[in-house]
């Protein structure tokens, strides 16, 4: 869920209270002894304020600085302050390019070993078609930094999308497909007393479409509807995982 409140605005500039909730849960097809689905279950709740400035008609900047806390398993798992800097440059009619930049700060106060610093960075390209379709191309990367071995870690993605211009039927449809890598270089594995595994590579191949209901608006929000399947494989083969997930969200146009 993503709602935001316009407290101020101008001719160039524009500035919004806003706050996210997400929620997943997750279902067993059957019995897993000692384990639950809701030990596997996140909730991540955040509030902030967004700052959008277009000083011209070639481009913008957008700066969000937020902070909240999150959930696993019902319990809570860490505080976190963040700040994001993104800026949408016009090359021409119909491409757009975007920069990003994000920090976060994730605390733990039952164990400090655990607190991070996550740094992530993204790169697209957006085209414009005449018929109001886009397609874009965008690359991120993240770096975790921790005194956690099991959580250090850099990741590179890349997420090719499609939105089409005209609703079909009561929905206008997206279609993504990505590629990501997480390479764990600091993790360890020790089985009966011996290290087996140093270092964990996982490589996973998502899609996922998504719906969004404009027909169905309420007040100024929209439902938003999301299948996503996942392929991962990983070179400790526990992590292998093959999944496929269905969100429904709400988000605000206020």
């Amino acid at each position: 869920l993503n709602a935001s409140y316009r407290v101020r605005e101008s001719a160039t500039s524009q500035t919004r209270v806003v706050a996210r909730a997400l929620a997943h849960h997750v279902e067993f097809n059957g019995p897993v002894p000692g384990l639950s689905a809701s030990d596997l279950a996140s909730h991540r709740l955040g509030l902030g304020l967004s700052q959008l400035r277009r000083p011209a008609d070639d481009g913008g900047w957008r700066f969000t600085g937020d902070g909240g806390r999150v959930w696993a398993g019902g319990d809570p798992s860490y505080d976190f302050l963040s700040a994001r800097g993104q800026r949408v440059q016009k090359l021409n009619d119909r491409l757009r390019l975007s920069i990003g930049l994000a920090v976060e700060e994730q605390f733990d106060d039952s164990r400090p070993i655990r607190d991070a610093t996550v740094w992530s960075g993204n790169l697209g390209l957006t085209h414009l078609f005449e018929s109001g379709s886009t397609l874009s191309v965008s690359a991120l990367y993240r770096e975790t930094v921790t005194d956690f071995s099991l959580r250090a870690s850099t990741q590179w993605s890349g997420i090719v999308r499609y939105t089409h211009g005209q609703q079909i039927g009561p929905a206008k449809l997206s279609l993504s497909l990505g590629h990501s890598t997480v390479n764990y270089y600091a993790y360890s594995l020790a089985i009966l007393g011996t290290t087996t595994f140093r270092g964990r590579e996982d490589t996973s191949w998502f899609g996922e479409i998504s719906a969004t209901l404009n027909s169905a608006s309420y007040m100024g929000f929209v439902p938003v509807l999301s299948l996503r399947t996942e392929q991962s494989r990983s070179n400790i083969s526990r992590f292998d995982v093959d999944q496929t997930g269905f969100s429904v969200g709400i988000r605000s146009e206020f």
